[in-house]
């Protein structure tokens, strides 16, 4: 495909002005707080726009109007709400944060409950978010394979190494400063692709909205009762899509070490408060033009039909490339480009935060200098990032294999961190709960949600009629055995068992998911696992098991909980005599 010089020339100076940016913040960062943090001294304005648009991430740009092309709003329509959900996330965990003058929001759990939780959630953000930063990664590929016909193994690699060089260079300064270029530049490219697609349909935007909700695009489901039924084969399930918005919020506000990493550069609560303002009066725009995206694409393809246009997440960049006159394709990739390193840069940092604070200091070298930390921190950007690059070169090869979408890549590679935001949310609710309570959460919910990933590979992979009773039996067998062996620990009193109790808790979650699996594939037609049964079932069982046990939990020492729930956020912290 020739993309002509005059783009390629777009997207070189915008990469070129992207690491320049970084050469500049670089000869500001002196200790590990200036370059994690921006010295907690950044404008409250610039936090806001950055925190927007690190969420709003390529994913997004091809997810959304993917989706919409694809199957409708379906999916998407309750993000209407995010404006409001974000801002509820914020009041329920930040003020702690701010509290405890912590650079993680692990270091809260650590408070709360003991030093073994606080790595363990930590380590599974760190892979949650590893796995989504490659996504991004997955993502952008993708778009350029659309739009130019560049290999995704290449571009993968070639998007990486730019990001985690800038981001090397200037930390979290140049983090917020070039996405607040970036969201300009994302914002520009969204309203000028409706445009250009406008005014080659009939209608304009009117003639787009029409054609779309005429033709199945808008939220149709909501008026099939199968739509609000618990079935496994069906591709989207209402109590579902209400749950992953609800909780989801809760995770990017509360859990998500690039949205907290941003709110406490800001220096004080109050500040922060200002950003998660004006990063829920941007949400509504950009959720509503990712929208007219969609539609606009559907209709242009509706009207002017061609037979390579096969997929609705390739579909939008390819008329970028095809339909548009130089330089436009290059400035909309450039838009892209943007989102894709916004999301990168930002998790770049962020998780070279969380291993340098919640691992090398905590366990490897307390005592460390700020000069050792603010060394080894920029060392960790790189190596994330090129772990980042292998694990999206391996997401490319399965998301291929199974013939999933982006939505639904992005759905099984997340599946076990969707227990953060319950984590966090019980956390700040509840003065009764202890580490107990949250191992035996999340025991239960990664038995299950394993159990779901086993089916849904094999439904892909065309295992989709009767399965072998043993899939079932052979779990529950080892759940009993391993039961077993933890009351006769407890009865010699020589060993600690609660280690074989979870083990043998989440060989009974797993056989309960299995179970599950047999009943539909005996007693129905069978079918493909619907990706939703991945991961939000998964929240339902956390919660369910967190505040059901809490019946049975007395209060915690007041030194764990005082001032630190929302039953005494007002209340001073009490401190170790």
């Amino acid at each position: 495909m020739n993309f002509g010089a005059l783009n390629y020339l777009t997207i070189v100076v915008y990469m070129g002005a992207m690491v320049a940016m970084g050469f500049w913040f670089s000869r500001q960062d002196k200790t590990s707080e200036e370059y994690l943090l921006g010295g907690r001294k950044m404008p409250w304005w610039a936090v806001g726009i950055s925190y927007k648009i690190s969420i709003i991430s390529t994913i997004s740009m091809v997810m959304i109007p993917g989706e919409i092309y694809n199957h409708g709003l379906t999916l998407f329509l309750i993000q209407i709400l995010l404006p409001i959900t974000s801002l509820i996330g914020f009041f329920l965990c930040i003020r702690f944060y701010f509290k405890l003058k912590v650079f993680t929001p692990f270091e809260y759990l650590e408070r709360r409950y003991d030093s073994r939780v606080r790595i363990t959630i930590s380590m599974l953000y760190f892979w949650t978010r590893l796995a989504y930063i490659s996504m991004v990664l997955y993502a952008s590929a993708k778009i350029f394979e659309s739009a130019v016909g560049w290999p995704v193994m290449i571009t993968i690699p070639v998007i990486g190494m730019i990001g985690i060089f800038y981001t090397y260079l200037g930390g979290m300064r140049a983090v917020i400063w070039t996405d607040v270029i970036q969201f300009v530049v994302l914002f520009g490219g969204m309203l000028l692709i409706i445009f250009s697609i406008s005014i080659h349909v009939d209608g304009g935007l009117v003639g787009i909205l029409t054609y779309s909700l005429d033709h199945g695009r808008g939220p149709v489901h909501y008026a099939n009762p199968d739509f609000y039924r618990l079935d496994p084969y069906l591709r989207l399930c209402f109590w579902f899509i209400i749950v992953n918005e609800l909780i989801n919020p809760i995770y990017i506000a509360c859990a998500d070490q690039i949205t907290v990493q941003r709110l406490l550069s800001a220096g004080t609560y109050e500040k922060a408060k200002y950003a998660a303002y004006t990063n829920s009066v941007l949400l509504g725009p950009m959720v509503l033009l990712l929208w007219l995206m969609g539609f606009s694409i559907f209709t242009y393809y509706g009207q002017h039909p061609d037979p390579n246009v096969t997929s609705g997440d390739a579909a939008l960049y390819t008329f970028i490339a095809t339909k548009m006159p130089a330089p436009l394709p290059g400035l909309i990739l450039v838009a892209m480009l943007a989102a894709a390193m916004s999301t990168l840069d930002s998790g770049i940092n962020s998780l070279s935060t969380v291993i340098l604070k919640d691992v090398y200091v905590r366990y490897i070298n307390p005592l460390a200098p700020e000069r050792r930390q603010y060394t080894i921190a920029r060392l960790l950007t790189i190596a994330i990032g090129v772990f980042a690059i292998a694990i999206s070169l391996s997401i490319a090869g399965t998301a291929s294999k199974l013939r999933e979408t982006v939505v639904e890549a992005g759905a099984i590679w997340n599946s076990f961190g969707i227990v953060l935001g319950p984590v966090f949310l019980i956390t700040v609710i509840s003065r009764r709960v202890t580490s107990r309570v949250i191992w035996l959460g999340l025991t239960v919910s990664w038995g299950f949600v394993t159990g779901m990933i086993t089916w849904y590979i094999s439904s892909k992979n065309g295992l989709v009629g009767i399965i072998p009773i043993n899939n079932f039996l052979i779990p529950l067998f080892v759940a009993g055995v391993l039961f077993l062996v933890a009351i006769l620990f407890k009865i010699s009193g020589k060993a600690h068992p609660f280690g074989t109790v979870l083990l043998a808790v989440f060989a009974m979650a797993y056989a309960f998911g299995t179970g599950i699996w047999y009943y539909y594939s005996a007693y129905t037609e069978g079918g493909v696992l619907s990706f939703q049964w991945v991961q939000i079932p998964g929240i339902f069982i956390f919660l369910i098991v967190g505040f059901g046990l809490l019946l049975f939990c007395r209060k915690t020492d007041k030194k764990k909980h005082f001032g630190l729930t929302l039953w005494s956020a007002g209340e001073t912290m009490v401190e170790d005599e």
